[in-house]
């Protein structure tokens, strides 16, 4: 088969596949519910770096073509290797406690992967450089390796859980935002930041949940009682009655704000159990795992 016959999801298809079963060969390794949190912490720290190199300075643009419109479907692409294949091999190098050398090695294959999408013309570098990939790549396995042994530890500073249940935040929620949005079309930030206005909805919804998360992890971690909960839930509802009332937010379809609105409690709730699994002290992995 020729390359240009070869539809532009399959690659970005097969690596979510490769995730699936490192992401299973990770959990039979670990037997840890707390490979959760690091999965999602990793895919975090992703989220908050593409959020600048990507959306802020666009840097490079992936085109799976799954999604009809090209920003969305840019985001889709970015997801395959923030949501996917990156922590999935993150936690497998945390899991196995793989050397320096072995991180190298494959950032080195991941920087070869992507060459390779460059030359197979479904993602295209702006500015960008493989080497950055390389660099960065390096350093976030390292990062991920540092966060399981934080995770591991017996005693639980509040940092470290204020830190993962963060990140963990940012992936679910920006993740519920963009399904909500791209897919189901309920909701439009309206700004006028870039010459795309998909670009800049996507810009203000990753800054208001990059903001938000502080609110929402701070009250997970101090375990707040229920009318702290439902204070943030009200703020967010106020917040989102402000943005369309000066024309910068638009639900679309009578029970789009409800559903909004509800994600974000399920969101929320879905917090406070990875703060459960975060605080698990090191004597219950197997009880729990079991």
């Amino acid at each position: 088969m020729r390359e240009k016959d070869i539809p532009n999801f399959v690659p970005y298809l097969f690596l979510v596949m490769v995730s699936a079963v490192l992401t299973t060969i990770a959990a039979r390794r670990a037997r840890n519910l707390k490979l959760v949190p690091l999965y999602l912490s990793i895919s975090g720290t992703i989220y908050v770096f593409e959020y600048v190199i990507l959306v802020l300075l666009e840097s490079y643009i992936y085109q799976p073509h799954i999604l009809h419109n090209p920003y969305f479907d840019n985001i889709l692409g970015a997801a395959v290797s923030d949501g996917f294949i990156v922590p999935s091999v993150g936690i497998c190098i945390a899991v196995f406690d793989l050397n320096f050398w072995w991180i190298t090695l494959i950032a080195l294959l991941f920087a070869g992967i992507e060459e390779s999408f460059v030359h197979l013309n479904i993602y295209h570098h702006v500015w960008w450089n493989t080497g950055y990939t390389f660099a960065g790549l390096v350093v976030c396995f390292e990062l991920g390796k540092r966060i399981w042994h934080l995770l591991k530890e017996k005693y639980q500073y509040s940092w470290v859980q204020f830190i993962v249940l963060y990140l963990c935040n940012m992936v679910v929620q920006a993740t519920t935002v963009f399904v909500l949005s791209a897919v189901f079309h309920l909701l439009r930030y309206q700004v006028d930041w870039f010459s795309d206005p998909i670009r800049g909805h996507v810009a203000v919804a990753t800054l208001i949940v990059l903001l938000d998360s502080c609110l929402f992890t701070a009250v997970v971690v101090r375990q707040a009682r229920f009318g702290w909960y439902a204070a943030v839930i009200i703020g967010v509802f106020l917040l989102n009655d402000g943005l369309m009332t000066i024309g910068r937010l638009q639900f679309i379809g009578p029970w789009a704000e409800v559903t909004v609105i509800f994600s974000q409690a399920v969101v929320l709730y879905l917090l406070t159990s990875l703060r459960n699994l975060v605080a698990l002290k090191a004597d219950s992995y197997n009880t729990k795992c079991n």
